[in-house]
């Protein structure tokens, strides 16, 4: 009985795991630019970063602490879309975004920060980290 429980159990945690991604863990890089030029037109104080594998609002939440201990960026200031696997970071007046703090953050959450995006003036800029 008790090999029966653990079995059940075991499978109930692998299924709710593959149930709670809400995201597409292989999301084209078309899609996600997509997603970022509709949340950044027309808005230079918020940025995006890709997080490669953040597809679930669980591993949205640590992602999140970690980008919101950068200088100029609050917690409230973290949007994190887990279906396009971006993080969308508003910037406090007179700040200016240091890519490298923001791929250590993601980092520390323990993702991958690879791609980049902001609104330069007329369109919204990829690049590559």
């Amino acid at each position: 009985m008790k090999f029966i429980l653990s079995i059940s159990l075991a499978f109930s945690l692998l299924a709710s795991h593959g149930l709670a991604a809400d995201g597409d863990p292989d999301i084209s890089s078309e899609a996600r630019y997509k997603a970022a030029t509709v949340s950044l037109s027309g808005n230079s104080n918020r940025v995006a970063v890709y997080v490669k594998g953040m597809v679930c609002s669980s591993c949205a939440i640590g992602v999140k602490i970690h980008l919101s201990k950068i200088d100029g960026v609050g917690r409230s200031d973290v949007q994190l879309d887990s279906k396009s696997q971006l993080a969308f970071i508003a910037l406090k007046e007179g700040f200016k975004i240091d890519l490298a703090k923001v791929r250590v953050a993601v980092e520390s959450a323990g993702y991958v920060a690879s791609e980049f995006f902001r609104w330069d003036g007329k369109t919204v800029k990829q690049i590559k980290l």
